[in-house]
């Protein structure tokens, strides 16, 4: 049938296009919520119309932090006692006795469960009770009793091993035996990232088990570590697990204290596929510290010792947080051709910010790097850097034919006086740049009165 053209609205649509154009705006609205902070908001919307419930609901369960949410959807009368409260089954059968789980029981879990990309394996909320830590993060699991962990084990098994049949994403919140059997349980051939806390461990167990989920599933392409300290044993299981089991590995993740980094790059260096490094560490907290400086520079120094002039030939995305020297450094030795960049630091002299800007439009083995997309965000410490010092320095990246940057500055110095960057200042950082499709630079004035925004620019 031929639809007949209104002159009032010459771009009518018809009704199928007109129902893909209200998902397509109502993903729009509802990317603006936030999962964790709207939880409340987003679950009333999924009530409000047929059209709203997926969209929202699959917001709702994407990330979640442990698996009560899911229990609750669990009748009482297949959990232990001391879960039942959790449970939200509406006009249950109070006379009920406990049983085994039955298939039934869990199509409330089933219809959930899918929607679940994330998930957070804690220790401490696989019980009833928040679990307790000895010192130095060791995990107390005596006379513990994991009901969350056996009802999520009994599911596993009813279902098939398909608990969470689409979980691309998981976080190890704390390194145990029974944390470390739950992950091998949850694996899917869409586990795509693991994330590995290290500060929570259990002392019954050698480290290497703690990669098993990593060992077992050859799809994995992103690892996150996080940890204060890197223990000599890890470095040697991680090292034997990228040596034989991770070449597929495409980006890496590393939180830690200050230098620890350098126990693991010489190894990441070997592999083929990995395009996107993070680094954070701790010298944002301690630049105010002597000693801090000390290891900045032993660290730059191994660096270049270590890699000489070429590194990290496949790299195309680099994320920093770390001292300006280490950043400088780092971005020295990458032969990887660049196309996104994102640094956190703290400056302490006008030198530093210069040399890190050098290190980022140029390496020793590319005169100008491809960079497409830079954020830049810095503080200053220990020193009294004005706006327009560091806009001269910033000036160096007008040869980058860049199509985003981001910029937000924090200037500590006692002048109550705030400095504005002229249109005239901007005109020529910008006079190159002919692809840029989004600017975003903002400046805060900090003294003893507080912080307050000097300048934001976005265009």
């Amino acid at each position: 049938m031929e639809l007949v053209s209104s002159p009032t609205f010459p771009d009518q649509h018809t009704a199928a296009q007109r129902v893909f154009d209200t998902v397509d705006v109502l993903d729009l609205i509802l990317d603006h919520f936030d999962p964790y902070r709207d939880r409340s908001s987003l679950a009333r919307l999924a009530r409000t119309r047929t059209a709203c419930f997926r969209p929202s609901i699959s917001r709702l369960w994407k990330r979640l932090d442990s698996f009560r949410p899911l229990i609750a959807l669990l009748p009482k009368h297949v959990l232990e006692p001391c879960l039942q409260s959790y449970s939200t089954t509406a006009n249950e059968d109070k006379t009920l006795r406990t049983r085994p789980m039955r298939d039934d029981d869990v199509l409330r879990w089933q219809i959930y469960s899918s929607f679940v990309r994330s998930i957070a394996l804690m220790h401490c909320l696989l019980s009833e009770t928040v679990t307790a830590l000895h010192d130095h993060g060791r995990i107390d699991v005596e006379d513990r009793k994991f009901a969350v962990l056996e009802a999520i084990i009994s599911i596993n098994s009813l279902l098939g091993s398909k608990a969470l049949p689409n979980l691309n994403d998981l976080l190890l919140g704390s390194l145990t035996a029974k944390i470390c059997h739950l992950a091998l349980a949850l694996t899917t051939p869409w586990l795509i990232s693991i994330s590995i806390d290290l500060n929570a461990i259990e002392d019954d167990i050698a480290l290497f088990h703690y990669l098993g989920p990593i060992v077992s599933g050859k799809q994995i392409k992103k690892v996150e570590v996080i940890s204060n300290e890197l223990q000599n044993e890890f470095i040697d299981a991680f090292v034997t697990v990228l040596e034989q089991q991770m070449e597929q590995l495409e980006s890496f993740s590393l939180r830690s204290a200050l230098g620890e980094s350098l126990k693991l790059l010489s190894d990441l260096n070997n592999l083929p596929l990995l395009n996107e490094l993070a680094i954070s560490d701790t010298w944002n907290t301690i630049c105010y510290l002597p000693q801090a400086d000390e290891c900045d520079v032993f660290v730059s120094q191994r660096i270049r010792e270590i890699f000489g002039t070429g590194a990290f030939h496949h790299l195309t995305e680099i994320t920093l947080d770390s001292s300006p020297s280490f950043c400088s450094t780092l971005l020295d030795i990458i032969q990887g051709r660049l196309c996104r960049l994102t640094i956190q630091t703290s400056l302490t002299s006008l030198d530093q910010f210069r040399t890190l800007v050098v290190s980022i439009v140029n390496s020793e083995t590319q005169t100008c790097r491809d960079l497409k997309h830079l954020s830049l965000t810095f503080q200053t410490s220990r020193c009294a850097l004005a706006v327009g010092s560091c806009w001269s320095v910033l000036c160096r990246l007008q040869p980058l034919d860049l199509h985003s940057f981001h910029l937000e500055g924090t200037f500590y110095n006692t002048s109550t006086e705030d400095q504005r960057i002229t249109e005239k200042e901007l005109s020529y950082l910008t006079s190159e740049w002919h692809n840029l499709r989004h600017l975003y630079i903002e400046t805060i004035h900090g003294n003893e009165f507080g912080l307050h925004l000097m300048q934001k620019i976005i265009r």
